[in-house]
């Protein structure tokens, strides 16, 4: 009797204990072709292929340490040295690539979309909390710097020839901004229209602009990021 009394306090104590919070880190590729994903944070990286209509799984970042993941298109091969669009050794965007960015804080996750080293594919990042909105990047005409394979250069760019990512973002002491890590890029306003919440310059965080590209949800932390996914650029105004 008394080891059934054991027992069952047991079970009580298994159930009334809360369930963990779930927390994981996807991709999925609605896109018609094979693209490659490059996942970077602290001295960890690993870069895969992924075919059309396929996902993966990605290492999950410990606590407080922001994870990159970067898109990369025509690669000759899954070393991803050699692409289209990005490419591991693309010299910090001297050929467009699109970003998407997580950093997970115990019960919560922050995430955003960084368009700094150009676009090349539409791309959306969220969670399974349908309290927290997905944001969204999807250009579809009027990019001022075309590159190729239909991607967009990046916003500090002026021509795709003197492209080199955010090292073309000027450095700005004007008290009123200060963007120690690089202000408004020539074409910055166009990635704020096209692509409302996600970074058209390093310092893009409600620095005036009337938005903040990062987004912070607790609840559940399991991250799915989509290329080419369904409907239209969210439109949110987060600050």
């Amino acid at each position: 009797m008394l080891i059934l009394a054991s027992f069952l306090l047991a079970v009580i104590a298994i159930v009334s204990t809360p369930a963990a919070e779930a927390k994981s880190l996807s991709v999925w590729n609605n896109c018609g072709d094979r693209v490659w994903f490059h996942e970077v944070y602290g001295g960890f990286s690993q870069v895969f292929g992924v075919n059309s209509h396929s996902g993966a799984s990605l290492s999950m970042p410990p606590d407080n340490v922001g994870v990159a993941v970067n898109v990369y298109t025509g690669c000759s091969d899954d070393s991803a040295t050699s692409c289209t669009t990005g490419g591991v050794n693309n010299n910090g965007g001297a050929s467009p690539f699109i970003r998407a960015e997580a950093t997970y804080v115990g019960n919560t996750v922050n995430y955003d979309i960084s368009p700094l080293y150009g676009y090349n594919r539409a791309i959306k990042i969220n969670t399974g909390d349908a309290n927290c909105p997905g944001v969204q990047c999807n250009i579809n005409s009027g990019c001022p710097v075309p590159g190729p394979d239909g991607s967009c250069y990046a916003p500090c760019c002026e021509s795709a020839s003197g492209c080199l990512g955010t090292n073309n973002c000027p450095y700005d002491s004007n008290p009123t901004y200060n963007h120690p890590y690089g202000a408004p890029g020539v074409y910055s306003n166009f990635y704020h229209d096209a692509c409302p919440n996600a970074y058209a310059f390093p310092d893009d965080d409600c620095a005036n602009y009337g938005h903040t590209p990062d987004v912070s949800c607790g609840d559940n932390t399991d991250v799915t990021i989509t290329l080419c996914p369904n409907g239209v650029s969210s439109n949110y105004n987060f600050c």
